[in-house]
């Protein structure tokens, strides 16, 4: 659900208090603050003021906020949604007679409800040329798919580039037809020539492997690229691919290029791809070395929320050893450690355990399992389950305590804490 803001005027509404602002401008400012549209994002204050256009009976707002409601996780909510939805799309809004639609598709707020989706769809898509209708008709596709392909096509006759886009997505990916990349090349090519950069994108995604044919795949790339630029990180992520992987149809690997697009996606709050630029800045790929740059990107990820992708770029940033000192890297990550990565703890034990740069301190290794663990390092708990179990580095057989670790691995969701507690638990009978 998109819109779109002259930004000097969206400042000012930004700026004017509440009770000042009409219906409307309450409506497009709650909207700026849930998305952090000129403004730090700010979920409350968004929906506040959606709830306030709504109670002055803008529909608009109505229809917003019961889009958000029903991205949360309370059922309550939900009901809440589809009430404002039809009430909205009632009173003549399409957005709310597409969220309408979704809620009836996904059994959010209601039970799932195939004539309900239909009819709300048919009334959403009463002006086919909006993008409203291309949504629409993509609720419809799972609850009716010929009903929703038929809604799609129409659209997509009428120019509707998000519409054609969605035929692209349908095909490619076989969602309720038939999986057809060579089919889906000429509907992501029309949304292309729309302007849709994501359809330019997915559609150099097929040429590169072979599914697609252009004399001039430059100009989607330019296309692709320039969405990518204006915050489409679908975009980046398939022009990063297609700029990686060699085919014998499509472009050589241009680490310089793919770099490009990397740098651009971190930007925009991917960390595999502030990872993935920070490689390259280190180890010189597409670019001269630069362990500044590297560590810029690998802070980024360290600066983050990310539980163990956090812990590991502190330690990709640690490692860069920017200070010059002499530091071994087990000691790097005991600074890690300290500084609240609990995957550094878990790197420094195994140096300490192992000898690793440092003289092997068996009790110290274990305490950094035992703390990386605390701080659900999942692979530290597999860790102290398998020295409990074998009497390894220093630690004395303890079959309970095994068996606790391998528990806590398991709910800690690491891949084989699971496997081995259900072995654990055969081999003792």
């Amino acid at each position: 659900m998109s819109t779109h803001f002259d930004r000097r005027l969206l400042q000012t509404m930004l700026a004017t208090p509440p009770e000042n602002l009409s219906p409307g401008d309450s409506t497009v400012a709650g909207y700026a603050h849930l998305n952090g549209i000129e403004t730090e994002v700010d979920a409350s204050k968004g929906m506040s003021l959606l709830a306030n256009a709504c109670e002055r009976d803008h529909q608009r707002g109505c229809a917003l906020r019961a889009y958000y409601l029903l991205l949360t996780n309370s059922s309550e909510a939900h009901q809440v949604a589809v009430q404002l939805a039809e009430k909205a799309c009632e009173r003549g809004n399409d957005w709310g007679c597409t969220t309408a639609a979704s809620a009836y598709s996904a059994g959010r707020g209601a039970d799932i409800n195939v004539e309900k989706v239909r009819e709300f769809a048919l009334t959403s898509c009463a002006h086919a040329k909006e993008m409203v209708c291309s949504e629409a008709a993509r609720f419809a596709l799972a609850a009716d798919p010929d009903l929703g392909l038929r809604l799609l096509t129409s659209s997509c006759d009428a120019n509707n580039s998000s519409a054609c886009y969605n035929i692209g997505l349908a095909h490619q990916r076989g969602v309720h037809i038939a999986k057809d990349d060579a089919g889906a090349a000429p509907y992501y090519d029309k949304a292309c020539r729309l302007d849709h950069g994501h359809g330019c994108a997915a559609f150099i995604m097929l040429w590169q492997h072979g599914h697609a044919e252009t004399d001039t795949p430059e100009r989607y790339v330019r296309k692709a690229t320039e969405a990518c630029r204006a915050g489409a990180l679908d975009a980046c992520h398939m022009m990063l691919s297609v700029f990686t992987h060699a085919t014998p149809t499509g472009f050589e690997p241009d680490p310089a290029r793919s770099l490009y697009y990397s740098e651009i996606g971190c930007e925009l709050g991917d960390l595999d791809m502030c990872r993935w630029a920070g490689d390259q800045h280190r180890d010189g790929i597409g670019t001269r070395k630069s362990p500044e740059r590297a560590h810029y990107f690998f802070d980024r990820i360290c600066q983050s929320n990310a539980g163990i992708e956090r812990d590991l770029g502190c330690q990709y940033a640690a490692n860069l050893n920017l200070s010059g000192d002499a530091k071994s890297k087990t000691d790097k990550a005991l600074d890690a450690c300290n500084r609240g990565a609990a995957t550094s703890c878990r790197i420094a034990a195994w140096g300490f355990a192992t000898g690793d740069e440092v003289s092997i301190d068996l009790s110290r290794g274990i305490s950094l399992f035992e703390r990386a663990c605390d701080e659900r390092d999942a692979a530290a708990c597999l860790d102290l389950g398998q020295f409990h179990e074998w009497a390894q580095f220093g630690v004395e057989a303890n079959k309970p305590k095994a068996r606790t670790y391998y528990l806590k691995a398991c709910r800690l969701n690491h891949p084989f804490g699971c496997k081995e507690l259900e072995r654990f638990d055969s081999s003792q009978g």
